[in-house]
């Protein structure tokens, strides 16, 4: 489950582990600093991702659906965050929007929880996501209330007439201190991930550079394309079939894949055993 921190251990120092997903992210966010909108203590804060969620009520659990976890623009994460502040900020707690965009709940004080993904949560019943440990209980009874406050909240009555659908709730995760910098990470990364898209990122499989630069480097492609889905091609495209030929040809010595709960290591060796014809590799993950 802890594919990140899996990850992170490819490129960074050894024995190092990643920062908190929220921290990292509110570090690329420029640390509030240009947020504009929240008022801060002045005290480093304790950050939570905020992530805006449309739930959908089933007979016997709740959970998050497809479109479960909704993208919001500039302009809803201002007023969500200003109006959260004006009607439920206090006791240590406020709502920030992002320089980069998104939202994040930030806490005067350490909030000693464990929290989950939402992307790990889609499809499942919501009540094994929820989070847990000595102040779970507090970030359950704020997620409640969020809920009871953004029910008939301007911003999804203007969401309804875009038809868009509601954001239901925010949810909490990814928790951890405000950092004054980036932990290393000599390697690259690619796609839409609150930790690594604060590195070095790329567009492609980094080919047509030389054989001692980033070719030869490590790197995390984050993925939220399902394979055998239509995008799914131009994903092997950009990244798969060329970290292959990579792999062939030495310049890469292991590539890793993970997929909800499994991980699979290919080798040169193994490469035969990878590409066969018998049916579409990603079913394997099944």
């Amino acid at each position: 489950m802890d594919w990140r921190g899996d990850a992170f251990s490819l490129a960074g120092p050894s024995g190092s582990a990643p920062p908190a997903v929220a921290s990292a992210a509110w570090f690329g966010s420029g640390g509030g600093a240009h947020a504009g909108n929240g008022e801060s203590t002045g005290a480093s804060p304790f950050v939570l991702l905020a992530t805006p969620v449309h739930l959908v009520a089933g007979m016997t659990h709740v959970r998050l659906g497809p479109n479960g976890i909704q993208p919001i623009d500039g302009s809803e994460a201002r007023d969500l965050a200003g109006d959260f502040n004006r009607v439920m900020g206090g006791d240590g707690v406020r709502l920030q929007a992002g320089s980069l965009g998104g939202l994040f709940c930030l806490w005067d004080q350490p909030i000693l929880a464990t929290t989950y993904d939402p992307k790990a949560a889609m499809d499942q019943d919501l009540w094994d996501f929820l989070p847990v440990g000595r102040d779970g209980a507090r970030l359950r009874r704020l997620m409640s209330e969020i809920e009871l406050w953004l029910f008939d909240h301007p911003v999804n009555l203007a969401r309804a007439v875009r038809g868009l659908p509601a954001i239901s709730s925010l949810w909490l995760w990814g928790g951890g201190p405000s950092i004054s910098e980036l932990p290393v990470f000599h390697g690259w990364s690619a796609g839409d991930d609150p930790l690594f898209g604060v590195y070095a990122t790329r567009s492609e499989y980094p080919t047509g550079e030389s054989r001692g630069s980033c070719e030869s480097t490590s790197g995390v492609v984050v993925l939220d394309t399902a394979p055998g889905a239509a995008a799914w091609a131009d994903a092997e495209r950009r990244w798969l079939r060329p970290a292959v030929i990579a792999l062939k040809r030495g310049r890469l010595s292991r590539l890793t894949l993970s997929a909800a709960n499994r991980r699979f290591t290919i080798r040169s060796a193994s490469l035969w055993r990878f590409w066969r014809r018998g049916r579409p590799w990603w079913e394997y993950f099944e």
